[in-house]
């Protein structure tokens, strides 16, 4: 039907979301507004008029995800200058007219923070005296010279700057840019023997350069190396004919053009003075100990094993978004507590081979295979979030290898409309596209997915905004912090097809019935968990024969996190139950 056949009303409401649907391809924080909306269309094409999801947004959502993936080029051309001028050996900026920075590499924070010469106020960037700077960028902009040279500090000192600014012509600005290269006698410079090669110079022409190349002026250069001015000025004028330049700043452009710096081979320190301190590395993350085993049916079934070898077997079912990262990176209480952890890639997810039409009772026969090459008789089952429904269908199918499990913030099943009232509007939201919208589900899934592995950690921030103290405070841990982002990065690995099965199974009946279920089912939900209620966990545990139900105070989604130690105990306490 064509829009002008839509009731006002309703055509309002479709611009409204036709517009988000934009908004979310080129502004990720936009992805939480279109679920929402997405979310009641989805409640009312269940009940009114489905076709008019399917007629007029498909060709919105496909022109969306071009326009997603035009600007996916975009970060990666951005991410492939980063990486570029990480490899340069000076610092690097670029700054407007009024030396406000633009980008910068890595070298160049790490000369910001080791003297005063030169800082950044404002993201703006400062010299000692300020007139230095501003002088010069005011020459470069009026067109007076396309490149000058300031330098900064005691010439002895060897952390004094010398900075190369060059003007950026731009034909798409009125104004240009400049560049900023920063060098100080500690920065790395490039090898003798890669100078000599590419230009054709003796060792002491090399060295010249060296010295030049760090900032130093021709009688600076002179002292560094023991030689006279006069003998430096004839080593200069044999450099300036073999590299083809009439002047230093030529001379340093040439080099800097070259294909020199792209390699790590060829830049040493030159000289002991001069010994480069790399910049240090990230922390690293947690053990891992990723291992794979091959299934019956020749699928690869990838799991972290961590913690005591000899310990209790815990068997961790990560939420949503997740991955054999999912659980808390604490190794130590793992084995004081004598636990094994293990932690399985889900079939598409991560590491782990997809599974067509995949289901919670074939995740409970992936389990017994796993169990069974480990030669691990029994073990307990975890799950948390949308992860219990994957522990509790081991227990299920699974009784003689899983004697007990604990379900963490349970999201329950859905089996009936009233059923919806356990989840928080986003999740809702998210889940009811799948039951009720599938034609749409897997473009927001897909804008969402692109969304979330652009912007880990920023939507990792969003996320806990509307979680209790105790969630937030939990994520001050860096190690937590990494490990999730990394379990969440790991889980949109495997694109729109792994979230959009997880969603789709979350969001219809499980195929199992909790009633069934024989073994001891120990339920904790946070009093303040903000996606799913903690009704749901009582509800269920209601429903099962050996089922408990531990309420805790003040925690909320993330007390996997902050009560992992009690929930251990559980888990080894359930163990010994007969």
């Amino acid at each position: 039907m064509p829009l002008e056949a839509v009731p006002p009303k309703l055509a309002q409401d479709l611009s409204r979301l036709i517009a988000l649907i934009y908004d979310t391809a080129s502004e990720p924080a936009a992805w939480r507004s279109l679920l929402d909306t997405m979310g009641h269309s989805a409640m009312d094409s269940a009940h009114a008029h489905p076709w008019l999801t399917d007629d007029l947004l498909l060709p919105h959502f496909a022109q969306a995800q071009r326009l997603q993936g035009d600007l996916d080029l975009s970060h990666q051309g951005l991410e492939l200058l980063d990486q570029t001028i990480n490899r340069l050996p000076v610092g690097v900026a670029i700054v407007d007219r009024f030396a406000r920075l633009q980008t910068a590499n890595a070298l160049l924070m790490q000369l910001l923070a080791q003297q005063s010469a030169l800082s950044l106020q404002a993201s703006t960037l400062k010299t000692s005296p300020p007139s230095l700077l501003t002088k010069a960028l005011l020459v470069l902009h009026n067109g007076a010279q396309a490149q000058v040279c300031v330098r900064l500090g005691d010439p002895s000192d060897p952390l004094a700057l010398t900075l190369w600014l060059n003007r950026l012509d731009s034909p798409r600005r009125s104004e240009p840019f400049v560049l900023v290269v920063a060098a100080s006698r500690q920065s790395r410079a490039f090898s003798l023997p890669a100078l000599q090669q590419l230009f054709h110079l003796t060792q002491a022409e090399a060295k010249l350069v060296q010295q030049l190349l760090l900032g130093l002026g021709t009688d600076e250069a002179a002292a560094q190396l023991g030689l006279s001015i006069n003998t430096v000025k004839t080593q200069l004028k044999q450099v300036f004919i073999k590299c083809g330049v009439k002047r230093q700043a030529e001379l340093l452009q040439a080099i800097y053009n070259s294909p020199l710096w792209l390699s790590d081979d060829t830049l040493s320190p030159p000289g002991a003075e001069a010994e480069f301190t790399p910049l240090r590395a990230a922390r690293p993350t947690p053990s891992d100990a990723t291992q794979c085993i091959v299934l019956p049916d020749g699928r690869r079934l990838a799991f972290a094993d961590r913690g005591d070898p000899h310990g209790v077997p815990l068997l961790f079912n990560r939420g949503l978004f997740g991955s054999r990262h999912s659980a808390s990176p604490d190794e130590e209480i793992l084995w004081r507590k004598g636990i094994r952890l293990l932690v399985p890639d889900r079939p598409g997810c991560g590491l782990s081979d997809p599974l067509p039409a995949r289901n919670h009772v074939a995740w409970a026969a992936d389990v017994q295979a796993l169990l069974q090459q480990l030669n691990l008789p029994t073990a307990v089952a975890l799950g948390f979030a949308t992860g219990a429904a994957y522990a509790l269908a081991c227990a299920r199918h699974c009784p003689q290898h899983i004697k007990a499990a604990v379900l963490v913030g349970a999201a329950p099943p859905v089996l009936q409309w009233s059923d919806w009232r356990w989840y928080a509007k986003e999740l809702k939201h998210g889940l009811m596209l799948c039951r009720y919208s599938p034609s749409i589900a897997p473009h927001v899934s897909a804008l969402l997915t692109k969304n979330i592995a652009q912007r880990v950690h920023q939507y990792l921030q969003d996320v806990l905004l509307a979680h209790p103290l105790d969630d937030q405070q939990a994520f001050d841990n860096a190690d937590i912090r990494q490990c999730e982002a990394q379990a969440i990065l790991d889980g949109a690995a495997g694109g729109n097809r792994s979230l959009l099965e997880e969603m789709n199974l979350a969001a219809h009946p499980w195929g199992f019935d909790l009633r069934d279920i024989e073994v001891p089912l120990s339920f904790w939900h946070g009093e303040q968990d903000p996606m799913v209620s903690p009704m749901a966990s009582k509800h269920m545990a209601a429903q099962c024969k050996q089922g408990e139900f531990t309420l805790v105070p003040r925690a909320g989604e993330y007390l996997i996190y902050h009560h992992w130690s009690e929930l251990l105990d559980e888990v080894l306490r359930l163990s010994h139950v007969h």
